[in-house]
């Protein structure tokens, strides 16, 4: 059979080889082998195709997730660079009232002093008993 293929006796025939040769199979085990061989061809032809059918899918659906990882990723960078400005900022602020505060509560203390002494130095005393 090898002969009639063109194949030289010997040779091992991988089953694209034998699917491809002109000659026609001439015994009944001969035509079961060739399509056998061309079954499993097909076979491995589909699974081929349904594993860059799937690969092409995945593909597309990393860039999809890349580009939106991306794009949380600058928002997050504007975000982080308006959260670093503002810090700053709402420290400032926090430290002029914090003075404001203190100097309030000051002037406080020495307004309730002055009110003690003059409600001290007004109020009668009482007056001692004797017994």
């Amino acid at each position: 059979m090898m002969k009639k293929m063109g194949i030289p006796e010997g040779e091992t025939v991988t089953p694209r080889q034998r699917r491809g040769c002109a000659a026609s199979p001439t015994t009944g085990s001969q035509t079961t082998l060739f399509s056998t061989d061309t079954y499993h061809m097909d076979r491995m032809e589909l699974i081929l195709f349904l594993y860059e059918k799937t690969w092409q899918e995945c593909l597309l659906h990393v860039r999809e997730c890349k580009n939106s990882f991306e794009a949380l990723a600058k928002q997050t960078k504007w975000q982080s660079l308006d959260l670093f400005t503002y810090f700053p900022w709402s420290v400032q602020l926090w430290e002029e009232h914090q003075r404001a505060l203190s100097m309030q509560e000051g002037e406080l203390e020495k307004r309730k002093g002055r009110h003690r002494q003059k409600t001290h130095l007004e109020s009668p005393k009482p007056m001692k008993s004797t017994s």
